[in-house]
């Protein structure tokens, strides 16, 4: 894997001129190359990947509860500069009002009768049990996947949930277990944003008022899948499958719920393209991850995940 130093930069925001983003862009240059880093990625954020990543250059549309959106000319003023492509990652979007694709259902209602094999729910009330399965599922997953990743702590994981008490709904947060062992997940947030998007950026007292009778109304309907995972080992058994069934049936139980976008998926992870369109997914936006290399006589290579981790691919279970 690239073992490049690389530094990020995030949350650019910039009008349409390409001597003020060229300050922008040299002044972060500048404040990475004293701390040794010998690239740059942007748009980031600080923290994970799945929020606040990527620069939209396909889908400009009202986007989804941690999605970037940005003017179209962002792109030309990346790569006027020299950012190059380092990744493209798509956000596909599923019709709940269409009916899933029966092979993909029955295959699904097959895994989960398999022997060891359960299914459950998150549940606020027993977070102290689902916190560490959470992390040992996310970092095992995601340390194939992403480029320096850095294990995810439980202390860290129970703040970003306690943060998020009033948007949490307990059965769009499923896990998969093997023997009793976690194995994977799904995690969907309500789009909030289908309510953020009347305040005006402002969020009071009697606003936040104004945010519960809203969603008590129902203004939501749509979700977003912020995490979809399964770890190396039982990535070829299926239970993906397996962990979305759960997932849109209780989907199913919410009929204000007509649509669900799905987590942005890099190109280097056609299994799981492949997955979002085996359940009906159509790709509708594009970020693109940028990467700019200091010394501009360097060669350039796109991130690429082909071969992963073979240590935790090596006992891959399949059908």
């Amino acid at each position: 894997k690239d073992k490049l130093p690389t530094g990020g930069i995030g949350f650019f925001v910039c009008h349409n001129n390409q001597p003020t983003a060229d300050l922008l862009f040299d002044t972060a240059k500048d404040w990475l190359e004293e701390r040794r880093c010998k690239a740059m990625d942007g748009s980031i954020n600080f923290g994970e990947n799945f929020v606040n990543w990527g620069v939209l250059v396909e889908g400009f549309v009202p986007q989804g509860y941690g999605m970037p959106y940005n003017k179209p000319y962002y792109r030309d003023l990346f790569e006027a500069y020299g950012f190059k492509d380092y990744y493209q990652q798509f956000s596909y979007h599923v019709d709940m009002n269409k009916p899933f694709p029966a092979r993909m259902v029955k295959f699904a209602e097959y895994l989960e009768t398999r022997p060891g094999h359960t299914f459950e729910h998150y549940s606020k009330k027993k977070s102290k049990k689902f916190i560490p399965d959470f992390v040992r599922i996310l970092n095992k997953t995601w340390s194939d996947y992403m480029e320096g990743f850095v294990d995810l702590k439980e202390a860290d994981l129970a703040q970003v949930l306690e943060s998020a008490q009033s948007i949490i709904v307990d059965d769009f947060i499923w896990f998969a277990y093997k023997d009793g062992e976690p194995i994977g997940v799904t995690v969907a947030f309500p789009d909030v944003n289908q309510i953020l998007k009347h305040f005006n950026g402002r969020l009071n007292y009697l606003q936040a008022l104004k945010f519960l009778y809203l969603k008590k109304r129902k203004t939501i309907t749509r979700n977003r899948v912020f995490l979809a995972g399964v770890i190396p080992e039982y990535q070829n058994s299926g239970v993906i499958s397996a962990l979305f069934l759960q997932f849109v049936r209780s989907m199913k139980k919410r009929p204000e719920y007509t649509e669900m976008e799905l987590s942005w998926v890099a190109d280097y992870n056609p299994r799981m393209i492949k997955m979002y369109e085996q359940i009906g997914g159509v790709q509708m936006k594009k970020h693109i991850t940028f990467r700019y290399l200091f010394d501009q006589n360097a060669t350039f290579q796109r991130f690429s995940n082909e071969q992963g981790n073979s240590s935790l691919r090596k006992h891959v279970k399949s059908n």
